[in-house]
């Protein structure tokens, strides 16, 4: 289940920012909202809601990372679509983007799961490419992210729409979102690199 969502929003996300999101910075229609990104982000919210269950059931598959990462997107995704409080579509389709990175993630459990060798062929070609699409897709867009939402946290209509509670909501969870990525790139270019440098192939 957690691959199927991963291909769908991130595919999903890859061509709505490329031909229904992008355009709008330039047209100055940002705020037009997605109903593609409002289905996507609707079906990602309920995966995380039975993937978060499923974690708090299972204290051994848990970390805590994973769930406050759950936890953020849930909460800001609703506020979005229940209360039209957040950003726009735009930013929500740059944040699901990052969801292409996952099936190699559950692809190198899968291989794990099967005995499949660490040193094999197969597991680190998929480790690498795991590592890089993780990196092009979460850690690669964050200044130009940053660049776009703090051009629009500054402007005075969007003051005025959400006030400073609403502000100091939006930037605390993309920092808090971004600072988990970072974290995570850290452990994941540490562990490349070391696996690369200690193992040999089968």
């Amino acid at each position: 289940m957690s691959v199927l969502n991963a291909v769908l929003t991130g595919s999903v996300a890859v061509v709505a920012l490329i031909w229904e999101e992008l355009p709008k910075l330039y047209n100055d229609t940002l705020w037009d909202d997605s109903s593609v990104i409002h289905y996507t982000a609707s079906t990602n919210v309920g995966y995380l809601l039975v993937d978060t269950g499923l974690l708090l059931r299972n204290p051994a598959m848990t970390d805590p990372g994973i769930l406050l990462h759950h936890l953020i997107i849930v909460v800001c995704i609703l506020a979005k679509i229940l209360l039209d409080y957040g950003p726009p579509t735009f930013f929500n389709a740059m944040r699901m983007i990052q969801e292409v990175s996952n099936p190699f993630l559950h692809l190198r459990w899968l291989l794990a799961a099967a005995g499949v060798s660490r040193n094999s062929r197969l597991y680190v070609t998929n480790g690498l490419v795991f590592a890089a699409s993780f990196l092009v897709s979460r850690i690669l867009p964050i200044p130009y992210y940053w660049t776009q939402s703090l051009q629009l946290i500054t402007s005075p209509q969007t003051y005025v729409r959400f006030g400073a509670l609403g502000l100091g909501f939006w930037f605390v969870a993309d920092l808090l979102f971004d600072g988990i990525n970072c974290f995570w790139a850290v452990k994941i270019c540490r562990g490349t690199y070391r696996f690369m440098t200690t193992r040999k192939l089968d």
